[in-house]
């Protein structure tokens, strides 16, 4: 019911927050599974799936129960899982506070975590305008964005967003990634530990892909790709993930007629939606008459930025295991 009308540009958390008079008893009865699937997200002994179940509830849930809970499953004392599934269920009440809470602790999160936060927050120019301002404010550094975050900025069409943000932005150019990959070709001198990347590998690449049962298979199978490859190109795929994209593997931003901004490379297609897969395999299903623009962005899922998070001693570690996982 809430899938539906959300598709009809109805919200069922804000149907339960002002039901209607004939409905009011009915709404009465059903709070208390709320009320529930609240107390089961915040408890830190249940299991994770159960608190996902729960969670998935909540995006549903009238505000007065669910902006008391979902704000505070983005600390870092609870589970990855936890946390991505708390911003979901955020964004599916799209709520005015929806920004500022997603921005609140923008310091103390992982880069997944910002990832899927900034996947909500550039689905808005509304949610933007938040964005901009955290960025003015110094509450998110410019450094924090991926640069093909940074151009839809800088090329959004609406205006005020695209005006705001050359301000802004000014002087945060991304750098060359050729200049980039050069820069970190020393990294393929240094003695690497296979064990440590396994760990660069969970932090930062587990979101699309999955080796040895850790992650989500988004991008290329890894086992199939890494066989043929040398240090020195994975490198290069590491640090200039655009310079050759599959066109399996390439990101496309999707405009509803609503105005919202949704990106993710095609999964599947019928005649009447289409779904964009990201990180974490996470979908979104559109329906072809909500569409109201579709465009190619050229770039590949995989975020370019890399260097941004790692040191050269990381990426050395990470191609250790890569190419160890295929011997």
């Amino acid at each position: 019911m809430g899938r539906g009308l959300r598709q009809s540009q109805r919200s069922l958390s804000a149907l339960l927050d002002r039901p209607p008079a004939e409905l009011k008893k009915a709404v009465e009865q059903i709070q208390p599974f709320f009320q529930t699937a609240a107390t089961t997200a915040l408890d830190t002994k249940k299991p994770v799936l159960e608190r996902l179940s729960a969670l998935r509830l909540l995006a549903y849930a009238p505000a007065s129960v669910a902006e008391k809970t979902l704000g505070h499953l983005l600390s870092p004392r609870h589970p990855a899982e936890v946390q991505l599934a708390a911003v979901r269920a955020l964004a599916a009440q799209d709520r005015p506070s929806l920004a500022a809470t997603l921005l609140s602790g923008w310091s103390g999160y992982t880069p997944a975590l910002r990832r899927e936060c900034l996947e909500v927050l550039f689905a808005s120019p509304r949610r933007l305008e938040a964005l901009l301002e955290a960025l003015e404010k110094k509450i998110v550094q410019a450094g924090h964005l991926e640069p093909a975050r940074l151009d839809q900025l800088r090329k959004h069409r609406d205006p005020k967003v695209r005006q705001r943000a050359s301000k802004v932005l000014a002087g945060a150019a991304a750098p060359e990634r050729q200049k980039v990959v050069e820069a970190y070709k020393s990294a393929l001198e240094l003695k690497a530990d296979r064990m440590r990347g396994r760990e660069v590998f969970k932090k930062n690449c587990a979101t699309c892909h999955r080796l040895e049962n850790e992650g989500y298979e988004v991008g290329p199978d890894l086992l199939a790709t890494l066989k043929n490859k040398s240090r020195e190109q994975l490198l290069q795929d590491l640090l200039d993930p655009s310079r050759e994209v599959d066109s399996r593997y390439v990101n496309y931003q999707v405009t509803t007629t609503r105005g919202l901004i949704v990106t993710g490379l095609i999964a599947t297609e019928t005649a009447s939606s289409l779904t964009l897969r990201r990180g974490d395999k996470q979908e979104d299903v559109l329906l072809r008459s909500q569409i109201a623009e579709i465009t190619a962005t050229g770039k590949s899922l995989m975020p370019e930025g890399l260097e941004m998070q790692l040191t050269k001693q990381d990426v050395a570690d990470l191609i250790e295991y890569l190419l160890g996982v295929v011997k």
